[in-house]
Formats: structure tokens, C-alpha cells, sequence
């Protein structure tokens, strides 16, 4: 089991990383601009999924299940703040 875990793990750094770093060169005007065909979602709003996802699988398998979800509105403020864009993990 922890083989598969650790297989999939590094597929979804992959998938990260390649998400991430197209991102980054992104103009902020296209992160938040909705796309009809994502039911009106930005960008920035898979981008929160994506970190909320993580939260919830981190906290499911590995903690308690007591964490809280990021909210939209501060989400693209703090990955900035934290150059998360561009890392390459």
C-alpha cells in the first residue's frame, strides 16, 4: 500500500509542478477570467480546488480530519505571497 501511495504521490507532484509553472507565467487577468466551459470557474478557482484537494487528503490519511478548506479569496493572495506559483515541488 504505501509503494502505491508513494506511485501516486509522485505522479501528482508531476501533474503539480507542470500546472504550477504554466501558471506562473500567467497574466493575472487570465487566473481570474471565467471560462464558460469550467461552469464560469477562473483559473484560480482550480487552483483552489487543487489546494483543497491536498487538504483533504493529507488530513483524511494522514491527520486527525480536522482541517478547514482555504477559502477562495485569500487563496491566489497567499500562493503569491509565498511564491507557490513557481516552485518546482
Amino acid at each position: 500500500m504505501k509503494e502505491l501511495l508513494s506511485t501516486q504521490y509522485e505522479l501528482v507532484k508531476s501533474s503539480r509542478h507542470a500546472l504550477f509553472a504554466y501558471c506562473a507565467t500567467m497574466d493575472d487577468e487570465d487566473l481570474y477570467k471565467q471560462i464558460p466551459e469550467f461552469n464560469n470557474n477562473s483559473i484560480r478557482d482550480m487552483l483552489v480546488h487543487n489546494i483543497n484537494t491536498y487538504i483533504s487528503w493529507i488530513d483524511n490519511f494522514g491527520l486527525d480530519g480536522s482541517r478547514t478548506f482555504i477559502r477562495m479569496q485569500i487563496s491566489i493572495v497567499w500562493m503569491k505571497s509565498n511564491n507557490y506559483l513557481s516552485r518546482q515541488t
